[in-house]
């Protein structure tokens, strides 16, 4: 009988990639780096990224990295992906997915030329704001969410518009916006105004200190930002630097991972597009 396939996902916040992955992730091991103050999800296991991995070597036949090598420095990156050649056994796919910068800075330029072109269209100018947005408030906020969140409240972003700039997240992160500005105005709506204003007054006379919940914790440690960017050149060289072999840049259609057809993980089950818009590199443990 041929020996088990042992698989690897690893990930630092599945959000709407989990959601459509769930069910295919059953005959994957899942490690979720979060810190400690941020709940798990269930099915993951909590592991710290920046340091060794729990795992013997040579004990895996594949790694898939989904989004996490953008919110590692350069060092950390090469230590992860050392890590990752050591637990692999030889001749081994380790898988990587990272935003594409290249696209990011493509859709912001585009946008820049259609604002220049029709400087009265609003949904170009919202377009523009919002692609500003990912290409800088995801590197420095200091709040989860940071001004992107604040900007999706107060602006209506095209769904469509939204998925050709992220992917299918894209969508699914603008109507998660509106079904929260939808329970925050009924909550508002159920308050007595009265009160409201009164129980505000206090607290900002008091200033009693209140435990932080945790997506106010401060994003440099949830590990939220986006402290490097990546495209296929710089991730495909990172990769051969950390010691791999055969590497290459991918699409969401195609992976040397044996048997990927069946859990195809970047792509959405329901619409078969793209769940984000990556850089994808894979390279073979020697």
């Amino acid at each position: 009988m041929a020996a088990a396939v042992e698989m690897l996902a690893l990930y630092r916040d599945g959000g709407a990639w989990l959601e459509a992955n769930r069910p295919r992730l059953s005959e994957w091991r899942v490690l979720q780096w979060r810190p400690s103050m941020v709940p798990i999800d269930p099915g993951a296991t909590r592991v710290d990224l920046t340091r060794k991995l729990p795992l013997a070597d040579r004990s895996l036949d594949a790694i898939y990295g989904y989004h996490v090598l953008e919110h590692l420095d350069r060092h950390e990156s090469r230590a992860l992906l050392q890590e990752c050649r050591r637990v692999l056994r030889p001749g081994g796919w380790l898988r990587i997915s990272t935003p594409d910068f290249k696209h990011q800075v493509a859709s912001y330029l585009g946008a820049l030329e259609a604002v220049r072109a029709r400087p009265g269209d609003s949904a170009a100018k919202t377009r523009l704001e919002f692609m500003r947005l990912v290409l800088l408030d995801q590197r420095v906020r200091r709040r989860s969410g940071g001004r992107t969140l604040e900007f999706l409240r107060r602006n209506s972003l095209d769904r469509e518009a939204a998925r050709e700039i992220l992917g299918e997240v894209g969508p699914w992160f603008v109507d998660l916006v509106e079904r929260e500005g939808s329970t925050r105005a009924k909550d508002r709506g159920n308050r007595p105004a009265a009160a409201a204003r009164i129980v505000a007054a206090v607290r900002r006379r008091l200033r009693w200190r209140r435990s932080t919940p945790w997506w106010a914790v401060d994003c440099r440690e949830t590990r939220e930002l986006e402290i490097s960017t990546w495209d296929r050149v710089s991730l495909g060289r990172e990769l051969q630097a950390a010691g791999f072999v055969e590497v290459d840049a991918t699409t969401v259609d195609r992976s040397r991972i044996a048997g990927w057809e069946r859990f195809d993980l970047d792509r959405c089950p329901a619409s078969g597009r793209p769940l984000e818009i990556s850089t994808i590199a894979e390279g073979r443990s020697p």
